[in-house]
């Protein structure tokens, strides 16, 4: 009588020690982005919209106080798109508001300042964007926003020499 359920138990040993496979991710949807969009200042502050797409293809609106106003294409590489996932990933993207005026417990925010609208589309509905108002701190967008600047060449494309 137990001696087939002696059998079993080296089955059930072998089952309780297998680790469960991940969930696959979810497929990226064919019109999939990444855009950083900067807003006016008082001042003078380079306005820009930069869409990014998985193979590393980028479409630029250099809008005002750009190193070239105008419009322009071309092609970052696929790795940027990964390393650009990962950044969000590490901001926690998912989980901060809509609009992002400072850190809980943060210093007051400085006025005049520009704002960054950070949109991602990755999966089919998922589509968020968080609105960040750069006089206020918020580490987990500075973070993410130099990232995003480092990875889209703001420097090369954007900035102004000054």
């Amino acid at each position: 009588m137990f001696r087939p359920l002696i059998c079993l138990l080296p089955l059930a040993l072998l089952a309780a020690c297998a680790s469960p496979q991940a969930p696959k991710p979810a497929p990226l949807a064919p019109d999939a982005f990444i855009k950083v969009a900067a807003g006016p200042c008082y001042f003078r502050c380079s306005q820009f919209n930069i869409v990014v797409r998985p193979d590393g293809g980028y479409a630029l609106d250099n809008i005002a106080d750009t190193r070239k106003d105008g419009k322009s294409e071309g092609r970052f590489g696929p790795d940027v798109w990964a390393q650009a996932v990962a950044a969000f990933d590490e901001a926690k993207f998912d989980t901060l508001n809509d609009v992002v005026t400072m850190e809980p417990g943060g210093s007051p925010c400085i006025s005049d300042a520009p704002s960054v609208t950070v949109t991602r589309h990755f999966t089919a509905g998922d589509e968020k964007s968080v609105r960040w108002y750069l006089g206020c701190r918020s580490k987990p967008l500075s973070t993410l926003t130099g990232k995003l600047n480092e990875l889209f060449q703001y420097k090369t494309l954007v900035a102004q020499d000054n």
